[in-house]
């Protein structure tokens, strides 16, 4: 990552519960500092703008160590600034509401084709025809929100926003389960919300859909299983339950899978009837 650039602090993070915190507050700034200003590749996948990968142990130096780095990342977990996806050999942390403070200039060829664009007629349509196809793939992005800077809690701010528009939060799972057997909700009780709320400050809004997403595809989760049990939205959103379903665990088998898993199935019973019959000839 290039140390070029500058980045924006607001002079409202002075009223931040943290800010008398040095360790918090530096590891704040780093985070800051070290996160991508646009969507990029490591390690074959995207980390995008507004997140960085970090390792506790790269953190740590002579004067931090890594159970102060653990406890400050904690807080400002806790606090709204950032959520986190950890795996086991890293961190890709997030910063909530980056847009909101770290909006991107305009470089000079965007002025130009803005003026461009003005020039003419034929390439005001086009402008027009690329923002109708950018609304269309908008539509496939999961909404759970009305106001985009409202996602989360700012970390300059006093005041703490509800993260969530929690009527577009309902229609958007009950939609998902729309002929699932998975139950819709009709209510969001405050104990439901604060499951929700520390998803989303540890793992962010995409993981919050993607898990609702992989719940709706998934069989299992859906009573096809032996015992014929189905999820409910209150064990999706536990933290033992929801890494689990973000991950795939209940993923659908594909037909390769199914076909192979049939066929052993078919073996082990072959071979439990030859044994028997082996056994009722003495060839025990």
């Amino acid at each position: 990552m290039s140390n070029d650039g500058w980045i924006k602090i607001s002079r409202k993070l002075l009223d931040w519960e943290w800010i008398d915190d040095p360790i918090t507050s530096w590891l704040w700034f780093k985070l800051l500092l070290k996160a991508n200003y646009e969507d990029k590749k490591w390690h074959g996948i995207v980390i995008k703008r507004g997140q960085v990968v970090i390792s506790y142990a790269s953190l740590a130096n002579k004067h931090v160590s890594i159970k102060q780095i653990r406890t400050a990342l904690k807080r400002l977990v806790e606090s709204g600034c950032v959520g986190k996806q950890t795996a086991s050999q890293y961190t890709i942390v997030t910063i909530n509401n980056y847009d909101r403070y770290q909006q991107k200039e305009e470089s000079k060829s965007d002025e130009e084709g803005k003026q461009g664009a003005s020039e003419g007629q034929a390439e005001g349509k086009q402008g027009a025809t690329t923002k109708e196809i950018k609304k269309e793939r908008n539509k496939e992005e999961i909404q759970l929100t009305s106001n985009s800077n409202e996602l989360s809690v700012n970390c300059s701010s006093a005041e703490t926003p509800d993260p969530l528009d929690w009527d577009a939060f309902i229609r958007f799972f009950n939609e998902k389960m729309r002929d699932k057997a998975i139950p819709p909700i009709s209510k969001l009780t405050d104990k439901r919300k604060q499951n929700v709320k520390a998803r989303l400050r540890e793992y962010g809004k995409q993981a919050i859909g993607q898990v609702i997403i992989n719940a709706a595809e998934s069989d299992f989760l859906n009573g096809k299983n032996d015992k014929a049990w189905t999820a409910k939205f209150d064990w999706l959103f536990l933290p033992t339950n929801f890494p689990k379903v973000l991950e795939g665990n209940y993923k659908n088998k594909d037909a390769t899978d199914r076909t192979n898993y049939q066929a052993e199935q078919r073996r082990l019973a072959v071979e439990e009837q030859v044994a028997r019959l082996l056994a009722e000839d003495g060839y025990s």
